[in-house]
């Protein structure tokens, strides 16, 4: 399986998400479907980047599978633990973006655009996993 290991820092995001981008585009995924899950996954990982390490940046790994129509990127890390998945959300997207409140959209993101998305804390590690199924209509 394709995966790239590197320090979690804002400046490496745009390496990460073209890893995620050639991988997943290689999968055969709709270009709707594609900027979807790429939307999910820098959410997942922007939330890394600025919580889950507060005194310095560690490292992260980002790794990639597909199967049959399944496709799935695996982000671990040894920060902050932090469950997405339980993260109650307190978003509607269809009010006016002036009455919003700022922040709370990437976990809304994440559930919105992933066929499945999974936490687990094995040791000392977060691993989430955020998944798409390529027969699974688009958002919009």
């Amino acid at each position: 399986m394709p995966e790239i290991a590197i320090k979690a820092q804002l400046g490496n995001l745009p390496k990460i998400l073209e890893f995620i981008r050639e991988k997943v585009s290689a999968f055969g995924l709709s270009e709707q479907a594609l900027y979807e899950f790429e939307v999910a996954c820098e959410e997942a990982l922007v939330n890394i980047i600025l919580y889950a390490y507060p005194e310095s940046p560690g490292e992260m790994s980002v790794e990639f599978s597909g199967l049959g129509d399944i496709c799935t990127v695996t982000v671990k890390d040894t920060g902050v633990r932090f469950d997405p998945t339980l993260e109650e959300i307190k978003v509607d997207p269809d009010m006016p973006l002036e009455s919003r409140e700022e922040g709370g959209l990437g976990i809304y993101f994440m559930h919105m655009y992933t066929s499945k998305l999974t936490y687990e804390r094995i040791g000392d590690e977060n691993v989430l996993k955020l998944v798409r199924d390529k027969s699974e209509k688009e958002t919009f």
